[in-house]
């Protein structure tokens, strides 16, 4: 054998001896990495990193750049050995469309991160509800890995119901975990955190009470575009149609929601958007929006409402809180809040529009990616979210930092929430960042907020949630029900541009324009929607 060949048949013992440590210890690596589905303790001795892809707006939150920076993150990973690596996608607040598109992307090019949550999208699948994304080998199937890893998370699956109920799909499946907040106080009528907000200066200077009935409000807006020459006395914005918004607060006066609500009358689901109510409010906000009384557009700023130019809107306990005379045009500025319009004095509203659920499977959920080799380690992380010690921290911060706890077990928070050196409010600072994780509702009320703060609250809560449902969003249905949704028309696409139509485009609501809208909702299949919805309502109630 030459010197030559000898030398290469070296060579090559030598590449494939490389090449077999070389597997070995990628296997070994890789096997340090996946997690068999048995009990997991933490903190792991080795640090492990998952990604996690899920929306973040520091908007409100200048001084963190990610939910690694914050706190609670920070004294997770501690307690865990894991680091969460946050992909964060683009977020356009007003338009969140691209979401989708970006997160397709990622199932396409097959860059997936290991967890995910949604943000108002599921991706598109070939089948035809969430649990074909088991098939189509997206996201696990996390029955098995939720009986072994998630210990806290059961614990509230057996407390709640309601958790169990979105938990679960109709096939009983488990494709995601909910993110949950209020489940201590969901069977009750929840404190409410926005209404409608209006000018107390201007209401003293024109000898006025606070609005209650429609009638008043009708007067008010008048006299405050008359004799004070308010140039908006109320403002709708842009979001002059959407169901969850407080500006619609004038919808449910008549007894209904303008989407899905619950009817007082036969206690079924009903989509209101061509119902006799949705009618008569249109025809109400034509009327003060051609006089002059409403403004619609675009949304309404900080600035706006501080200048004398709008004298009423839907807005929040944050305005009533950081809206200060000091900052005002008018030295006399005051806000006060209104309760929520009624067609006669002592009629109970029962719908309220800032009405949070438990959790869906569209936002403040996750999944877990097929494409992770180690569900249990990411089951695992998911549920120290659950844990005392998270529901403590996403509720009040750091012990010892954000607040201290006295020998009865009452609760107060530092002066470095209460008097942020930014001048952020704790529900900016700390609840609002968090989302809804597992945490109490009401912290804000019951040991921040102010007196008028608490007085808005109290206000805008005679308005109770009995007759909303959860979130369409949180029903799950079966494949022949999703089959057949999918054949139906966009109907809130179609029903806004219409009403939205007969309110500003000075035609109003003739009865043939309101039963040709009626007529064209229908032909696009409103009314097997609504049995549909109907079904899967009812198997959520009774599962």
């Amino acid at each position: 054998m030459s010197a030559k060949k000898t030398l290469a048949r070296v060579f090559s013992f030598a590449a494939a001896a490389m090449l077999v440590v070389a597997m070995a210890l990628l296997t070994s690596c890789n096997e340090e990495r996946v997690y068999p589905n048995e009990p997991i303790q933490l903190p792991l001795e080795k640090e492990e990193t998952i990604s996690y892809w899920i929306c973040f707006d520091n908007t409100y939150m200048p001084e963190y750049q990610s939910y690694a920076d914050h706190p609670f993150f920070k004294h997770l990973k501690e307690e865990t050995n894991i680091n969460i690596e946050f992909v964060v996608p683009s977020v356009d607040v007003v338009d969140i469309s691209h979401l989708r598109d970006e997160w397709m992307n990622r199932i396409t090019s097959g860059t997936t991160t290991d967890m995910v949550s949604h943000f108002w999208f599921v991706p598109d699948l070939e089948g035809s509800t969430i649990d074909s994304a088991s098939e189509e080998e997206l996201y696990y199937e996390l029955t098995e890995y939720v009986e072994v890893q998630m210990p806290n998370f059961n614990a509230l699956r057996e407390q709640y119901a309601e958790i169990d109920k979105l938990t679960i799909t109709p096939y009983q499946n488990i494709m995601y975990i909910p993110m949950v907040t209020g489940v201590e106080d969901r069977n009750q009528n929840t404190p409410a955190q926005e209404g409608l907000v209006i000018r107390k200066d201007f209401l003293d200077e024109l000898q006025m009470d606070v609005p209650v009935t429609v009638d008043d409000w009708y007067n008010t807006l008048t006299a405050f575009k008359v004799s004070l020459g308010v140039e908006h006395p109320f403002w709708l914005g842009d979001m002059l149609l959407a169901p969850t918004c407080v500006n619609n607060a004038f919808i449910t006066c008549y007894g209904q929601s303008y989407e899905w609500y619950i009817n007082e009358e036969d206690g079924l689901l009903h989509y209101g958007a061509t119902e006799e109510g949705t009618r008569q409010y249109v025809e109400m906000m034509q009327r003060w929006y051609s006089e002059g009384l409403v403004a619609t557009g675009v949304n309404i700023t900080r600035t706006d409402k501080l200048s004398d130019s709008v004298g009423a809107w839907g807005g929040s306990v944050t305005d009533i809180i950081s809206l200060k005379s000091t900052d005002a045009v008018n030295a006399n500025y005051e806000l006060v809040a209104a309760p929520y319009p009624v067609l006669n004095e002592g009629d109970q509203i029962k719908i309220r529009n800032d009405y949070m659920p438990v959790g869906n499977r569209e936002i403040n959920c996750i999944y877990i990616c097929q494409s992770y080799e180690s569900p249990a380690l990411a089951a695992k992380w998911i549920d120290q979210l659950f844990s005392e010690e998270s529901y403590m921290r996403a509720s009040y911060g750091i012990e010892g930092e954000d607040y201290t706890v006295d020998g009865d077990g009452n609760i107060t928070f530092t002066d470095k929430i209460v008097n942020h050196p930014n001048g952020y409010l704790y529900g900016v600072n700390q609840y609002l960042y968090l989302g809804n994780m597992y945490a109490d509702r009401d912290v804000l009320i019951d040991l921040v907020y102010s007196d008028e703060a608490i007085a808005a609250i109290e206000t805008w809560s005679q308005a109770t949630n009995e007759n909303n449902i959860i979130r369409s969003t949180s029903l799950a249905f079966t494949s022949a029900e999703a089959e057949l949704m999918s054949t139906f028309g966009n109907f809130w696409m179609t029903q806004t541009g219409e009403l939205r139509g007969m309110i500003t485009d000075g035609q109003g609501v003739t009865g043939t324009r309101w039963d040709a809208f009626v007529e064209n909702m229908n032909s696009m299949g409103l009314q097997e929607q609504i049995m549909t919805y109907r079904s899967a309502w009812e198997r959520y109630l009774n599962s």
